[in-house]
C-alpha cells in the first residue's frame, strides 16, 4: 500500500511538472512602451503591475522601469489589445495609476535570410544548445 502511494505522489508530481511555458507558444508581433504614473516603489508598484500584464493572455515578455516609469511589453496582436493592457493597469489599486504616451510598432516576426560571400559556408544560422528538463512520465509511461 505504500509503495502504491509513493507512486502514485511521484506520479502526481511528475506530471504537474511541464517544461513548456504560456510565453513560449505566443508569436509576438506588436512592441508597445508606455509611461506609468502613480508608482511610488519598485516592488509593490512596478513588480505588481509587470505580473499582471505578463499574466495576461498573448503577453509575451512585460518589464517595468520603476526609475523611468516605463513599461515595455511585447505581445500578439490577434491575442489581445493593448486597450485591454491599458485599462488593466489603470483599474490596478483603485485607480491609482495612470497611463499616458502610448507607442506602438509593429514586429516582424519572419527570419532574415543569410547571404555567404564565401563557398564553404552554408548560411544556416546556429543557435545555442538548450537544455531541458525531461518529463519524467514519459519515460515512465514506456517502462510500463
Amino acid at each position: 500500500m505504500k509503495n502504491l502511494l509513493l507512486f502514485l505522489t511521484l506520479g502526481l508530481f511528475l506530471a504537474s511538472c511541464g517544461s513548456e511555458t504560456k510565453a513560449d507558444n505566443i508569436i509576438a508581433d506588436t512592441h508597445s512602451t508606455f509611461v506609468i504614473e502613480g508608482m511610488t516603489c519598485a516592488e509593490m508598484c512596478a513588480k505588481r503591475i509587470e505580473d499582471k500584464i505578463a499574466r495576461t493572455e498573448g503577453v509575451q515578455t512585460c518589464t517595468v522601469d520603476f526609475e523611468k516609469k516605463i513599461a515595455s511589453l511585447n505581445y500578439d496582436s490577434k491575442l489581445t489589445e493593448l486597450e485591454t493592457i491599458v485599462s488593466l493597469v489603470e483599474e490596478m489599486s483603485d485607480k491609482k495609476y495612470s497611463v499616458s504616451d502610448v507607442k506602438t510598432e509593429k514586429t516582424s516576426s519572419s527570419q532574415s535570410t543569410i547571404t555567404s560571400s564565401k563557398e564553404n559556408e552554408t548560411g544556416q544560422l546556429l543557435s545555442a544548445p538548450s537544455f531541458e528538463i525531461p518529463n519524467l512520465l514519459e519515460y515512465l509511461r514506456n517502462i510500463i
